[in-house]
């Protein structure tokens, strides 16, 4: 596989993808970051098998693969990798439509890691998707685990989250409470 990435490494989708694109023997290509204008010209120089994404990136790619649908089809795409925020439903089908590509999904934080994912099979509107192997729930504002199916903030917990902010006390009472 020869990945694209156009996330900054000090981010954890940049870091994560790269670091197993060449755990696992692929080629990997750093870009400065996404820039619409030569996004189209690295997708043709470096013919990637995939390339990563962020959901503010799925709007610009997207327009790009509406405008460029045959140019899209003709490279070698396995698949779009996206993470960060859970990215509209439609967006994701819109952009598949477009490139020819699935849209592969993920929900974490550089606290954190990649907490999930998500496959095509198993792909809804609104989900974040299943747990990477750490503990996830949903929580209201007064601390109370809700039910799956109830609106709330994520929160996590497990071996790959930080176990706090360094030298910022503030930060760490706003952001941990009870292990989570």
């Amino acid at each position: 596989d020869r990945l694209l990435n156009v996330a900054p490494l000090f981010h954890i989708l940049g870091l994560a993808i790269v670091m197993t694109q060449l755990h696992c023997g692929g080629t990997v290509m750093i870009t400065q970051g996404f820039h619409p204008k030569t996004f189209l010209s690295w997708l043709d120089e470096f013919r990637p098998t995939w390339f990563s994404s962020s959901s503010p990136m799925n709007h610009a790619f997207l327009r790009l693969g509406k405008e460029h649908r045959d140019f899209f089809r003709s490279l070698p795409l396995r698949f779009i990798r996206t993470m960060g925020e859970t990215p509209e439903y439609e967006v994701l089908v819109a952009l598949e439509q477009a490139t020819g590509a699935p849209v592969l999904t993920g929900y974490g934080l550089t606290e954190a890691q990649g907490a999930s994912r998500t496959t095509l099979s198993a792909r809804k509107p609104k989900s974040a998707g299943r747990s990477t192997g750490m503990d996830l729930a949903i929580m209201n504002p007064s601390g109370e685990i809700l039910r799956p199916d109830e609106e709330g903030e994520i929160v996590l917990r497990g071996p790959s989250v930080t176990s706090g902010y360094l030298d910022n006390p503030e930060a760490n009472a706003a952001t941990f409470r009870d292990g989570w």
